[in-house]
């Protein structure tokens, strides 16, 4: 009888156990930074003003939230990585200075400096994801746009 109470008892502690293990509140999920993609030249006024002035109000602004990222479009490997960027939003637009961030894309100094801030709002709340260049060359490189 000894040895049934005490299994009883280990079965009981058991399913306390498991019960306790599948009841705790799950790890908040890790939210990673919205990232923003500027292509942009070096040697373009307008480009310059936006690098020097709207981006450091814009990450001070959203801290963490966000991750700027600055590509040189002197780069031909910049370059290159805008037309995939281009092709993959279904960019049909000749302007050169541009930025990709979830799910939109702005083009033009005009557009970006009346509509970023609005854009990162939007983006951050809808938890949208950027595809990484990683992502995006991988997926031309399987013929997809």
């Amino acid at each position: 009888m000894t040895k049934r109470i005490s299994g009883l008892a280990m079965s009981g502690a058991l399913a306390v156990a498991v019960w306790l293990a599948n009841s705790a509140p799950a790890p908040a999920a890790e939210t990673r930074p919205l990232q923003v993609y500027l292509f942009a030249s070096s040697t373009c006024p307008e480009c310059m003003g936006i690098k020097a002035n709207l981006l450091p109000r814009l990450v001070e602004g959203y801290g963490t939230r966000i991750k700027v990222t600055h590509l040189d479009l002197d780069d031909i490997e910049s370059f290159k990585l805008l037309l995939l960027y281009e092709r993959k939003y279904g960019v049909k637009d000749d302007e050169a200075l541009k930025v990709f961030l979830g799910d939109a894309f702005l083009a033009g100094a005009k557009a970006i400096t009346e509509r970023l801030e609005e854009t990162v709002t939007d983006q951050l709340a809808k938890g949208a994801v950027t595809p990484t260049p990683e992502a995006v060359r991988a997926e031309a490189k399987r013929g997809n746009p």
